[in-house]
């Protein structure tokens, strides 16, 4: 079971890299920390509330134009101005600013508003997760946002450091946010390969049996059998995604856990403007 700890641990690795970047100590957190940027005309700050006594959360953003009125603002336990803003976010030839809001706590949970910085500036999108999203121009000038899946968090009784988040890409076209996840194939085809050197014949066959006696070996091999069937799913491979979990899973459990990978999975994370 040493490379499965691996597996484990590269997982929880992957996990958490994301979340580096809204752990630093940056913009505002907990009440402390100021942060300014400007951007076509427009100031973007992230700050503490003035008055602590009348706020649940301790930070706030602001946004204001060239005439010093606040044109947007938000709040939460952290806020920071991502190094993207002053970027074009979603190819509508403007500026936009990205501000992360991040809740506290160990696991949770993180918001992102996109803010159009143009002539006509306004809220362009709204995304919550429970992992956090990292922004990057591609070499093509448009920008990927990558994450993780964080409705899997404790999926079917798993732990949290056990549990397998599902690689998520996307881009922001206008107002709509679109999966990409097909264009980033060979990268759920690596999470599939590194799962495969584990599921041996005899893995697999005392993982199907589901039996009580050999409950350790079931909960271990648990997000292996997993990870395989979300990468398929979100690398846009239904087809072989069922086909795995009909291979690998329990016989009598696969029709509840097909349910339940489905109606976790939902149809994604974005809130409208208008919401």
């Amino acid at each position: 079971m040493v490379m499965l700890r691996v597996f484990l641990i590269a997982a929880a690795l992957c996990a958490c890299t994301l979340s580096v970047q809204a752990g630093a100590e940056k913009g505002c957190n907990g009440a402390r920390g100021i942060d300014t940027k400007r951007v076509n005309g427009y100031v973007i700050s992230a700050k503490a509330f003035p008055d602590q006594k009348k706020f649940i959360d301790e930070c706030m953003a602001v946004i204001k134009d060239a005439k010093g009125k606040t044109v947007f603002s938000t709040h939460d336990h952290g806020i920071e101005i991502l190094p993207i803003s002053g970027e074009d976010i979603n190819g509508d030839g403007q500026p936009d600013a990205v501000i992360e809001g991040y809740s506290g706590g160990a696991h949770c949970c993180w918001t992102y508003w996109i803010v159009s910085l143009g002539t006509h500036p306004r809220l362009v999108a709204h995304i919550y997760n429970e992992r956090d999203l990292a922004f990057t121009k591609e070499r093509n000038g448009q920008v990927l946002i990558q994450t993780l899946d964080g409705r899997f968090d404790y999926f079917d009784g798993l732990c949290h450091a056990c549990t397998v988040f599902p690689s998520v890409y996307l881009r922001l076209h206008d107002d709509h946010l679109e999966d990409v996840g097909p264009d980033f194939w060979s990268k759920y085809q690596e999470e599939i390969d590194k799962a495969n050197k584990l599921l041996t014949l005899e893995v697999l066959s005392r993982f199907r049996m589901g039996n009580k006696k050999d409950t350790v070996n079931f909960e271990e091999m648990k997000p292996v059998v997993l990870s395989v069937v979300l990468a398929y799913l979100y690398g846009d491979r239904p087809t072989q995604a069922w086909k795995s979990l009909d291979e690998m899973w329990p016989p009598q459990d696969k029709v509840r856990i097909k349910k339940l990978i489905l109606a976790t999975r939902g149809t994604g994370f974005a809130t409208r403007p208008d919401e």
